[in-house]
Order: structure tokens, then sequence, then C-alpha cells
């Protein structure tokens, strides 16, 4: 039985993703890569108006911090609030979808992800 489960967890891990995911959170991995700070910024401009919509006006200003993890070809596989003013787990949720719209320079080798600071108003 728990070699079933086990079984049946490597699967479900294996057909979840359908990438390989390298977490080297690193700003080098990411400058290696080809993303440094301005391609990385230019890539989330064009998910600010999205992201804000998301915010609404009620809120005001939000500042927080994102995880992305992007894929070779330049597309985002992965957004996440970890931290910051949103305490609206909706908005959170929405500015995360926002944010797997964004489309970065495509670079060579294994997805890399990056922590960075967002803020939308």
């Amino acid at each position: 039985m728990r070699t079933l489960l086990l079984l049946a967890l490597a699967l479900a891990a294996g057909c979840a993703g359908g990438h390989e995911e390298t977490r080297n959170d690193d700003p080098a991995a990411a400058q290696r890569a080809g993303l440094d700070q301005s391609a990385i910024d230019v890539g989330l401009e064009r998910t600010r108006q999205v992201a804000g919509a998301c915010v609404g006006q009620s809120h005001g200003g939000i500042n927080f911090t994102v995880r992305l993890t992007i894929r070779s070809d330049g597309r985002t596989i992965e957004a996440h609030v970890v931290d910051g003013d949103v305490a609206d787990m909706s908005v959170a949720a929405c500015i995360e979808g926002a944010l797997t719209a964004a489309v970065f320079p495509p670079f060579s080798g294994p997805p890399v992800t990056v922590t960075v600071p967002y803020y939308v108003h």
C-alpha cells in the first residue's frame, strides 16, 4: 500500500508541472541567464495595469514582494506574493494571476526563480 501511495505521488509530481524546475532564487543566476534587473523591470511593468485593477482604487498603493519562476522562453511559470501589504487573499490571487502574464527576454538554461519587490497603485 505504501509503495502504491509513493508511486502515485511521484506520478502526480511528474505530471503536475510538465517542466523542469530549478529554484535557485539567485540574482547572479538570473543575470547569467540574461535576466538582469532592467529586463525583469520591463517584464513586470507590462503587468502593472492589470495588477492595479486587482487592487482597485479603494486599496491605494500596495508594496509587496513576488517570487517568479521564469522559463527559458521568457514565460512566467509561477508567480507568488510572498510578503507585503496584501491582506486580502483574493487580491493576492488576482495579482499572482496578472503576474503569470509577465514575459521576459528568452535565455538558455533551466527555469530561473527570482524574488523582486513590486508596487501597484
